[in-house]
């Protein structure tokens, strides 16, 4: 690991993996870090409810008017799938952690 903490470590590389590196909302690094605390805990398990529960945590703070900081089943299913990205980066940075390898 470099000299970041382990936690912006992993949620650096779920980041890369979930291709959204151009994101620059405010907090953005607080959600990431958010995501790689779901790496830890739930690993391969995560899932898309997961994720947006994550979100919705996040964007309480940093876009609390947001209408898509609902329950997960009241969200349509294109605004569900939006979620899986982060959700396929959770999971194969968490495959990696000595926690999760076979």
């Amino acid at each position: 690991m470099t000299n970041q903490n382990y936690i912006r470590e992993i949620a650096n590389q779920i980041r890369n993996k979930s291709g959204c590196m151009s994101l620059t909302n405010k907090g953005i690094e607080e959600l990431f870090d958010t995501y790689a605390v779901l790496a830890f805990s739930k690993g391969p398990a995560v899932t898309d409810e997961d994720v947006h529960d994550a979100w919705s945590a996040w964007a309480t703070k940093f876009d609390p008017k947001n209408g898509l900081i609902v329950p997960f089943d009241e969200l349509s299913p294109k605004i569900k799938n939006l979620d899986s990205p982060y959700t396929k980066a959770i999971r194969s940075v968490a495959a990696d952690l000595p926690a999760f390898k076979l």
